[in-house]
């Protein structure tokens, strides 16, 4: 029996990072009619796990850039990943007063070596941003199965080994906004920083 792997783009930098991973769903949260695009994310930041910015530590890097044919979507690429750059899109979505970010699957075609079949996924968190330094909390794949286990968890998921969750867009939609300040849910944190103010700490 062949193996599926979910594979959200965060997920992935979580492994070169060596974090934890923020929790994977099977459908976006971000929709065809959101129009949100903040110039602020765009270009390139030093990324680490957490909010403490340790010098001692090399971040990862991630460059968010424009994309020619539309208008509201970001391209993402993350350098170091094997001896290439995984790219991905991502997209702003403003649901009440919380702006959140959500990352498609990453394209692999350029990576032929990945062992298992991929089952394509998202991740999502709520995005904090000013002109030199941002703050992505994912939603905590450790506090989704904890929820499960009290069966409280309020989406469809997948019941595997690391489950997924299935929910419908709205469905995570109103959920997002429901717990945009539950710092529980929402603690798979990211910081990133511009180089120059990197340099600085």
């Amino acid at each position: 029996m062949q193996r599926l792997l979910p594979v959200g783009l965060i997920a992935v930098l979580a492994l070169l990072l060596v974090a934890c991973e923020p929790q994977q769903s099977l459908f976006p949260l971000a929709t065809d009619d959101d129009k949100v695009f903040d110039k602020q994310l765009l270009g390139e930041w030093k990324i680490w796990s957490g909010t403490e910015f340790k010098p001692d530590e090399k971040p990862g890097l991630i460059t968010f850039s424009a994309v020619p044919d539309d208008a509201y979507v970001y391209d993402v690429q993350i350098p170091g990943f094997g001896k290439g750059t995984l790219t991905s899109r991502a997209r702003l979505v403003k649901l009440g007063d919380s702006m959140f970010i959500d990352f498609e699957a990453p394209d692999l075609d350029q990576f032929p070596n990945v062992p298992y079949p991929i089952l394509e996924s998202y991740v999502f968190g709520r995005l904090s941003l000013s002109q030199d330094q941002a703050r992505i909390d994912f939603l905590n794949d450790e506090w989704v199965q904890n929820n499960i286990k009290a069966g409280k968890l309020p989406l469809a998921f997948v019941p595997t080994q690391n489950p997924v969750l299935s929910a419908s867009t709205a469905e995570l939609r109103k959920f997002a906004l429901e717990h945009a300040e539950d710092h529980e849910a929402f603690s798979e944190i990211y910081s990133l920083m511009r180089e120059n103010q990197a340099e600085k700490r």
